[in-house]
């Protein structure tokens, strides 16, 4: 396997393939990186492109890898669903030809990587199908998505499909020590990062933190410090927001687990054993359904278009009264 493709947690068959691939050259016009979010698509994809256009298949430091690594190699353009839009259009796709026959700058390729490939439209996949029945000899298209459902026949059979999945907690947790961390840090990390190694690896779980915060506060009757906690986390964008209530979801799942079953390991989702162990006893089952339930509508809510500092206050406020009627 090429240098580029080293130290890559999972996803082995899709790294040796396309390690094969770009130490062959001729790797051809068009790929699709399939799998569900968090699974290394993009990672895999980026090593892959390093692995073609650097001299020595992706070494990570020349300056070719460094541009590729950081997201602004002039013969690497990324595109996706216009802000606002939850799908790309024909127009898009369009636009998108007129840089397919564009020479490169720098390389011998020139790579189109299209994010969320599976939410273009069919006029625009038939679009993208007229470039990719005669393309470009010097561009290559890479597709990102996370089912292969919603591709019309014709794309896929003109894309090489290479499978992403989850990584495993153990491969995680071995991953993490290898790196030098602690066993039991590791073994935090690997089951919170639900699969997502570049979670794991930052250890940066702030809606675990949030969440953490209010159910200590709640089993211990204080309202006035779950506030200010919760609050001081200062939910800037919808997607931290998002992100918390999710883990408040798998929070309350959690505890009702718990409560039924008296078993941690039982309890995966959330996976801070301390929390749920002390707050447990302190919160009713009704009321944990409750929250379950409003945690599950503010993460939609926060996916739509809302005020991010009245929907934190609602959720912190009806939170409460789950407890507390």
């Amino acid at each position: 396997m090429t240098s580029g493709f080293r130290g890559i947690v999972g996803n082995e068959n899709g790294a040796k393939l396309l390690s094969r691939l770009a130490e062959r050259g001729g790797i051809g016009n068009a790929f699709l990186f399939c799998g569900p979010a968090g699974s290394g698509k993009h990672l895999l994809a980026s090593r892959f492109i390093a692995a073609t256009m650097c001299r020595d298949r992706g070494c990570g430091r020349c300056r070719t890898c460094e541009l590729i690594e950081k997201g602004i190699h002039p013969d690497v353009l990324r595109v996706g669903p216009a802000e606002g839009k939850k799908s790309i259009g024909v127009e898009e796709i369009r636009e998108l030809k007129k840089e397919a026959y564009k020479t490169p700058v720098e390389a011998d390729l020139r790579f189109i990587l299209i994010d969320e490939a599976d939410k273009m439209t069919v006029q625009a996949q038939n679009a993208l199908l007229l470039i990719l029945e005669e393309p470009p000899e010097t561009t290559v298209f890479v597709l990102f998505a996370e089912t292969r459902e919603a591709l019309l026949p014709t794309v896929l059979s003109r894309t090489a499909t290479v499978a992403t999945e989850r990584v495993s907690p153990a491969e995680i947790k071995k991953y993490l020590i290898g790196k030098g961390e602690d066993e039991a840090a590791a073994s935090r990390a690997a089951r919170l990062s639900e699969g997502n190694i570049g979670r794991a690896e930052n250890d940066a779980f702030d809606g675990y933190a949030a969440v953490s915060d209010m159910l200590r506060s709640f089993a211990l009757k204080r309202p006035f410090a779950a506030y200010e906690r919760f609050f001081s986390r200062k939910f800037t964008n919808r997607e931290e927001l998002s992100e918390a209530a999710e883990k408040l979801y798998g929070a309350a799942r959690d505890l009702i687990v718990y409560k039924n079953t008296g078993n941690i390991e039982d309890a995966g989702y959330y996976g801070d054993d301390d929390v749920i162990k002390k707050a447990a006893p302190l919160l009713s089952e009704e009321g944990l359904f409750k929250l379950a339930e409003l945690a599950a509508e503010t993460a939609e809510a926060a996916d739509k278009n809302c005020n991010v500092s009245l929907l934190a206050m609602n959720l912190f406020i009806k939170g409460w009264e789950c407890f507390n009627d």
